[in-house]
């Protein structure tokens, strides 16, 4: 399972992927407040498809903006 978390901009997005594609995702805007609500948002992502932090093999992460 592939954890994606894109936090360049104020638009961040979180996704799962495991071996056939795209399993969930989500899209909101902050106010310059990732880190608080990064984690509560990938845990309820995380949990809404029953994966655990043992199921994650990769974790992709969005260099910068642009």
């Amino acid at each position: 399972m592939i954890l994606a978390v894109d936090t360049s901009t104020q638009a961040i997005a979180a996704a799962l992927y495991d071996e056939e594609g795209l399993v969930a995702e989500v899209f909101w805007k902050t106010s310059n407040r990732h880190t608080v609500e990064l984690t509560a948002t990938v845990d309820g992502l995380m949990h809404r498809c029953g994966v655990g932090t043992q199921d994650l093999t990769l974790l992709v992460a969005a260099l910068g903006p642009g």
